[in-house]
Protein backbone atom coordinates (compact mmCIF):
# COMPACT_ATOMS: atom_id res chain seq x y z
CA UNK A 1 0.00 0.00 0.00
CA UNK A 2 1.09 3.35 -0.94
CA UNK A 3 2.21 5.58 2.26
CA UNK A 4 0.69 8.52 0.70
CA UNK A 5 -1.74 9.83 -2.19
CA UNK A 6 -2.18 12.94 -3.42
CA UNK A 7 -5.08 14.77 -5.25
CA UNK A 8 -4.29 18.39 -6.66
CA UNK A 9 -7.79 20.31 -7.40
CA UNK A 10 -7.33 23.42 -9.49
CA UNK A 11 -10.63 26.13 -9.24
CA UNK A 12 -12.13 26.02 -12.64
CA UNK A 13 -10.60 23.08 -13.88
CA UNK A 14 -12.01 23.25 -17.02
CA UNK A 15 -11.08 26.93 -17.49
CA UNK A 16 -8.32 27.78 -20.33
CA UNK A 17 -6.52 30.71 -18.48
CA UNK A 18 -5.17 33.93 -19.47
CA UNK A 19 -1.98 36.74 -18.43
CA UNK A 20 -3.44 38.23 -15.75
CA UNK A 21 -5.61 35.51 -14.32
CA UNK A 22 -5.37 34.17 -10.56
CA UNK A 23 -4.88 30.15 -10.49
CA UNK A 24 -6.25 28.94 -7.18
CA UNK A 25 -6.83 25.46 -5.87
CA UNK A 26 -6.16 22.70 -3.35
CA UNK A 27 -3.62 20.21 -2.81
CA UNK A 28 -5.38 16.90 -0.49
CA UNK A 29 -3.00 14.61 0.81
CA UNK A 30 -3.53 11.58 2.26
CA UNK A 31 -1.14 10.20 4.51
CA UNK A 32 -1.89 6.12 5.43
CA UNK A 33 0.61 5.45 8.51
CA UNK A 34 2.89 8.50 10.13
CA UNK A 35 5.50 9.74 7.00
CA UNK A 36 8.93 11.20 8.34
CA UNK A 37 9.32 14.21 6.45
CA UNK A 38 11.69 17.01 6.29
CA UNK A 39 9.22 19.59 4.58
CA UNK A 40 6.40 19.31 2.09
CA UNK A 41 7.01 22.07 -0.51
CA UNK A 42 4.47 23.66 -2.89
CA UNK A 43 5.31 24.68 -6.05
CA UNK A 44 3.88 26.40 -9.25
CA UNK A 45 6.05 26.92 -12.63
CA UNK A 46 5.40 28.33 -16.48
CA UNK A 47 8.59 27.63 -18.46
CA UNK A 48 9.95 27.32 -22.26
CA UNK A 49 12.06 24.70 -23.19
CA UNK A 50 13.70 23.81 -26.45
CA UNK A 51 15.66 20.45 -26.93
CA UNK A 52 17.19 17.77 -29.46
CA UNK A 53 17.64 20.67 -31.81
CA UNK A 54 20.77 19.01 -32.94
CA UNK A 55 22.81 16.17 -31.05
CA UNK A 56 25.76 18.29 -29.80
CA UNK A 57 23.25 21.23 -27.74
CA UNK A 58 21.79 21.03 -24.61
CA UNK A 59 18.34 21.69 -23.99
CA UNK A 60 17.33 25.58 -22.97
CA UNK A 61 14.50 26.74 -20.05
CA UNK A 62 13.61 30.02 -19.87
CA UNK A 63 11.20 30.53 -16.61
CA UNK A 64 7.94 32.84 -17.21
CA UNK A 65 7.66 32.31 -13.25
CA UNK A 66 8.68 29.79 -10.31
CA UNK A 67 6.93 30.27 -6.87
CA UNK A 68 7.24 28.11 -3.89
CA UNK A 69 6.21 27.56 -0.61
CA UNK A 70 6.17 25.65 2.44
CA UNK A 71 3.23 23.69 2.92
CA UNK A 72 4.63 21.67 6.50
CA UNK A 73 8.34 21.77 8.35
CA UNK A 74 8.75 20.12 11.48
CA UNK A 75 7.97 21.66 14.93
CA UNK A 76 9.57 21.27 17.82
CA UNK A 77 11.95 18.72 16.43
CA UNK A 78 9.15 16.44 15.39
CA UNK A 79 9.46 15.04 11.89
CA UNK A 80 6.48 13.05 11.67
CA UNK A 81 3.55 13.79 9.23
CA UNK A 82 0.56 12.04 10.83
CA UNK A 83 -1.42 9.62 9.50
CA UNK A 84 -5.33 11.12 7.44
CA UNK A 85 -5.94 14.21 5.54
CA UNK A 86 -3.89 16.96 4.99
CA UNK A 87 -5.27 20.45 3.00
CA UNK A 88 -2.95 23.04 1.71
CA UNK A 89 -4.32 26.10 -0.42
CA UNK A 90 -1.71 28.03 -3.74
CA UNK A 91 -2.90 30.99 -5.77
CA UNK A 92 -0.62 32.80 -8.17
CA UNK A 93 -1.29 35.56 -10.76
CA UNK A 94 -0.03 34.89 -14.16
CA UNK A 95 2.58 37.22 -15.23
CA UNK A 96 1.80 39.26 -18.14
CA UNK A 97 4.16 37.95 -20.60
CA UNK A 98 3.07 34.33 -20.76
CA UNK A 99 3.00 31.94 -23.17
CA UNK A 100 0.17 30.18 -24.56
CA UNK A 101 0.45 26.08 -23.71
CA UNK A 102 1.99 24.45 -26.93
CA UNK A 103 3.79 20.47 -26.64
CA UNK A 104 5.38 20.70 -29.97
CA UNK A 105 8.35 18.03 -31.81
CA UNK A 106 11.68 20.44 -30.30
CA UNK A 107 9.90 22.50 -27.48
CA UNK A 108 6.99 23.59 -25.20
CA UNK A 109 5.48 26.15 -23.00
CA UNK A 110 3.65 24.10 -19.94
CA UNK A 111 2.49 25.38 -16.79
CA UNK A 112 2.54 22.96 -13.68
CA UNK A 113 1.49 23.01 -10.03
CA UNK A 114 4.41 20.23 -8.45
CA UNK A 115 4.06 19.19 -4.45
CA UNK A 116 7.34 17.67 -3.26
CA UNK A 117 7.72 15.57 0.02
CA UNK A 118 11.47 15.54 1.40
CA UNK A 119 11.76 12.30 3.24
CA UNK A 120 15.08 11.67 4.96
CA UNK A 121 17.53 8.77 3.34
CA UNK A 122 14.51 8.09 0.88
CA UNK A 123 13.04 8.65 -2.02
CA UNK A 124 10.54 11.71 -2.22
CA UNK A 125 7.26 11.79 -3.15
CA UNK A 126 6.22 13.88 -5.92
CA UNK A 127 2.73 14.66 -7.41
CA UNK A 128 2.07 17.56 -10.09
CA UNK A 129 -0.73 18.80 -12.47
CA UNK A 130 -0.69 20.97 -15.58
CA UNK A 131 -3.18 23.79 -16.08
CA UNK A 132 -3.59 25.09 -19.38
CA UNK A 133 -2.66 29.06 -20.37
CA UNK A 134 -3.52 30.62 -23.90
CA UNK A 135 -3.29 34.26 -24.64
CA UNK A 136 -4.69 37.01 -27.22
CA UNK A 137 -2.74 38.15 -30.65
CA UNK A 138 -0.61 41.20 -30.19
CA UNK A 139 -1.04 42.44 -33.60
CA UNK A 140 -2.25 46.07 -35.20
CA UNK A 141 -6.03 45.81 -35.29
CA UNK A 142 -5.51 46.27 -39.22
CA UNK A 143 -4.54 42.52 -39.37
CA UNK A 144 -7.86 41.42 -39.05
CA UNK A 145 -9.97 44.51 -40.55
CA UNK A 146 -8.39 44.96 -44.23
CA UNK A 147 -8.63 43.20 -47.20
CA UNK A 148 -5.43 41.56 -48.08
CA UNK A 149 -4.11 39.86 -51.36
CA UNK A 150 -1.13 37.38 -52.25
CA UNK A 151 0.28 37.64 -55.86
CA UNK A 152 2.96 35.62 -57.45
CA UNK A 153 4.27 34.89 -60.98
CA UNK A 154 5.08 30.62 -61.39
CA UNK A 155 5.86 28.61 -64.18
CA UNK A 156 4.15 26.04 -65.08
CA UNK A 157 5.33 22.87 -66.94
CA UNK A 158 7.83 20.05 -65.27
CA UNK A 159 11.25 19.78 -66.95
CA UNK A 160 10.66 22.82 -69.36
CA UNK A 161 8.28 25.45 -68.88
CA UNK A 162 5.12 26.02 -70.56
CA UNK A 163 4.35 29.43 -69.58
CA UNK A 164 4.00 31.87 -66.75
CA UNK A 165 0.69 31.71 -64.48
CA UNK A 166 -0.37 34.44 -62.55
CA UNK A 167 -1.88 33.79 -59.16
CA UNK A 168 -3.72 36.09 -56.84
CA UNK A 169 -5.81 35.07 -53.91
CA UNK A 170 -7.85 37.91 -51.95
CA UNK A 171 -8.70 37.34 -48.25
CA UNK A 172 -10.68 39.29 -46.28
CA UNK A 173 -8.54 39.20 -43.11
CA UNK A 174 -4.94 37.53 -41.78
CA UNK A 175 -6.67 36.21 -38.40
CA UNK A 176 -8.71 33.17 -37.64
CA UNK A 177 -10.36 31.28 -34.90
CA UNK A 178 -10.88 27.43 -34.96
CA UNK A 179 -13.89 26.45 -37.05
CA UNK A 180 -14.34 29.42 -38.94
CA UNK A 181 -14.93 29.84 -42.65
CA UNK A 182 -13.57 31.99 -45.07
CA UNK A 183 -14.09 32.83 -48.58
CA UNK A 184 -10.93 32.49 -50.54
CA UNK A 185 -11.00 34.69 -53.94
CA UNK A 186 -8.73 33.15 -56.75
CA UNK A 187 -8.09 35.37 -59.61
CA UNK A 188 -5.91 32.87 -61.91
CA UNK A 189 -4.34 34.17 -65.24
CA UNK A 190 -3.23 31.26 -67.42
CA UNK A 191 -0.87 32.52 -69.79
CA UNK A 192 0.79 28.89 -70.23
CA UNK A 193 0.31 26.52 -73.56
CA UNK A 194 -1.27 24.27 -70.77
CA UNK A 195 -4.86 23.92 -69.48
CA UNK A 196 -5.11 24.25 -66.06
CA UNK A 197 -7.07 21.79 -63.84
CA UNK A 198 -7.23 22.09 -60.62
CA UNK A 199 -6.87 25.31 -58.06
CA UNK A 200 -6.44 24.14 -53.82
CA UNK A 201 -5.62 25.54 -50.55
CA UNK A 202 -3.67 23.66 -47.42
CA UNK A 203 -3.06 24.65 -44.02
CA UNK A 204 -0.22 23.81 -41.84
CA UNK A 205 1.24 24.77 -38.61
CA UNK A 206 4.62 25.96 -38.59
CA UNK A 207 7.21 26.11 -35.56
CA UNK A 208 10.65 27.36 -35.28
CA UNK A 209 13.01 26.77 -33.00
CA UNK A 210 16.36 28.01 -31.07
CA UNK A 211 18.88 26.19 -29.24
CA UNK A 212 19.09 28.75 -26.87
CA UNK A 213 16.58 32.06 -26.16
CA UNK A 214 17.03 35.33 -28.36
CA UNK A 215 16.93 38.62 -26.88
CA UNK A 216 15.43 39.79 -30.23
CA UNK A 217 12.56 37.13 -30.88
CA UNK A 218 12.11 35.77 -34.54
CA UNK A 219 8.46 37.16 -36.11
CA UNK A 220 9.10 35.39 -39.67
CA UNK A 221 9.68 31.67 -40.67
CA UNK A 222 12.89 32.97 -42.88
CA UNK A 223 15.86 30.67 -41.57
CA UNK A 224 17.77 33.30 -43.49
CA UNK A 225 16.74 35.79 -41.16
CA UNK A 226 17.51 34.08 -37.64
CA UNK A 227 20.77 35.13 -35.82
CA UNK A 228 21.68 31.48 -35.16
CA UNK A 229 23.45 28.96 -37.42
CA UNK A 230 21.86 26.01 -39.13
CA UNK A 231 22.74 24.05 -36.53
CA UNK A 232 21.03 26.06 -34.07
CA UNK A 233 18.01 26.11 -35.17
CA UNK A 234 15.49 24.25 -36.98
CA UNK A 235 12.04 24.16 -38.13
CA UNK A 236 8.79 21.53 -38.42
CA UNK A 237 5.40 22.11 -40.31
CA UNK A 238 2.93 19.53 -39.12
CA UNK A 239 -0.44 19.77 -41.69
CA UNK A 240 -3.89 20.28 -39.94
CA UNK A 241 -6.62 19.38 -42.45
CA UNK A 242 -6.83 17.98 -46.04
CA UNK A 243 -6.58 20.29 -49.05
CA UNK A 244 -9.22 21.89 -50.64
CA UNK A 245 -9.64 21.34 -54.11
CA UNK A 246 -11.16 22.97 -56.80
CA UNK A 247 -11.69 21.11 -60.16
CA UNK A 248 -11.83 23.92 -63.36
CA UNK A 249 -10.82 23.82 -66.91
CA UNK A 250 -8.68 27.13 -67.57
CA UNK A 251 -7.80 26.89 -71.17
CA UNK A 252 -4.29 28.26 -72.22
CA UNK A 253 -4.41 31.87 -72.59
CA UNK A 254 -6.90 32.89 -70.65
CA UNK A 255 -8.17 34.62 -67.19
CA UNK A 256 -10.93 33.14 -64.54
CA UNK A 257 -11.73 33.82 -61.22
CA UNK A 258 -13.37 31.03 -58.62
CA UNK A 259 -14.20 31.68 -55.23
CA UNK A 260 -13.67 28.51 -52.71
CA UNK A 261 -14.87 28.21 -49.30
CA UNK A 262 -12.49 27.18 -46.38
CA UNK A 263 -13.10 26.12 -43.04
CA UNK A 264 -10.40 25.92 -40.17
CA UNK A 265 -10.45 22.94 -37.95
CA UNK A 266 -12.15 23.64 -34.62
CA UNK A 267 -9.73 21.47 -32.78
CA UNK A 268 -6.77 24.20 -33.48
CA UNK A 269 -6.19 25.35 -29.89
CA UNK A 270 -2.26 26.77 -30.13
CA UNK A 271 -2.64 30.98 -30.85
CA UNK A 272 0.19 32.29 -33.32
CA UNK A 273 2.93 33.51 -30.47
CA UNK A 274 6.20 34.23 -30.67
CA UNK A 275 9.39 34.01 -27.84
CA UNK A 276 13.60 34.01 -27.77
CA UNK A 277 12.89 30.95 -27.86
CA UNK A 278 10.21 29.45 -29.84
CA UNK A 279 7.93 31.26 -33.05
CA UNK A 280 4.68 29.31 -33.81
CA UNK A 281 2.41 29.64 -36.49
CA UNK A 282 -0.33 28.68 -38.95
CA UNK A 283 0.66 28.80 -43.06
CA UNK A 284 -1.78 28.30 -45.71
CA UNK A 285 -0.40 27.13 -49.29
CA UNK A 286 -2.44 28.46 -52.16
CA UNK A 287 -1.48 26.92 -55.59
CA UNK A 288 -2.80 25.11 -59.00
CA UNK A 289 -1.88 22.17 -61.10
CA UNK A 290 -1.50 22.12 -64.79
CA UNK A 291 -2.24 18.90 -66.89
CA UNK A 292 0.52 16.13 -66.87
CA UNK A 293 2.66 18.46 -64.49
CA UNK A 294 3.05 18.96 -60.71
CA UNK A 295 2.08 21.56 -58.07
CA UNK A 296 2.61 24.55 -58.46
CA UNK A 297 1.83 27.12 -55.34
CA UNK A 298 2.89 29.71 -52.94
CA UNK A 299 3.10 29.55 -48.87
CA UNK A 300 1.39 32.95 -47.05
CA UNK A 301 1.25 33.38 -43.11
CA UNK A 302 -1.76 33.83 -41.19
CA UNK A 303 -2.76 33.93 -37.85
CA UNK A 304 -4.88 31.90 -35.41
CA UNK A 305 -6.25 33.17 -32.25
CA UNK A 306 -8.35 36.15 -30.54
CA UNK A 307 -6.92 39.84 -31.31
CA UNK A 308 -6.69 42.21 -28.23
CA UNK A 309 -8.95 45.13 -27.86
CA UNK A 310 -8.58 47.76 -30.26
CA UNK A 311 -6.46 50.65 -30.09
CA UNK A 312 -7.60 53.55 -32.52
CA UNK A 313 -4.20 54.63 -33.63
CA UNK A 314 -3.77 50.70 -34.83
CA UNK A 315 -6.60 51.02 -37.00
CA UNK A 316 -7.18 53.36 -39.23
CA UNK A 317 -10.51 53.63 -41.63
CA UNK A 318 -9.13 51.73 -45.10
CA UNK A 319 -12.72 51.57 -46.56
CA UNK A 320 -11.83 48.35 -47.98
CA UNK A 321 -8.68 49.17 -49.36
CA UNK A 322 -6.27 46.04 -50.24
CA UNK A 323 -2.87 46.08 -48.63
CA UNK A 324 0.27 45.31 -49.60
CA UNK A 325 0.79 41.27 -49.55
CA UNK A 326 2.54 40.08 -46.36
CA UNK A 327 6.11 37.73 -47.40
CA UNK A 328 5.43 34.32 -48.77
CA UNK A 329 7.27 31.70 -50.55
CA UNK A 330 7.08 30.19 -53.76
CA UNK A 331 7.09 26.33 -53.69
CA UNK A 332 6.59 23.47 -55.92
CA UNK A 333 5.42 19.73 -55.23
CA UNK A 334 4.46 16.22 -56.62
Amino acid sequence: MSLASTVINIDQHDKIFYPGDEVTGTVLLEVTRPLEARSIVLSIRGKSKTANINLFDNSCVKYHFKKSQLAWVPKQGETIIPAGEHLFNFAITLPADCLPTFHGLFGKNDYKIKMVIDRPWKSNIKAEKEFLVTKKLDLPMRMSSSNWFFKVDLQSGVFFSNGPVTMKVSISTLVFLPGQTVDLHFQVANNSSTEISRIFAKLYQRTHYHFRNQHTPCKEFNPDGCPLSRFQQTTDREKLRNAEKMEVSLAPYSEESYIMPFTFPENIVTPSFYSGLMLHGYVMEFGFRSKGSIDRAMMCTFYMGEMEEEHSEDCPNRHGKEDAPPTYEEILRD
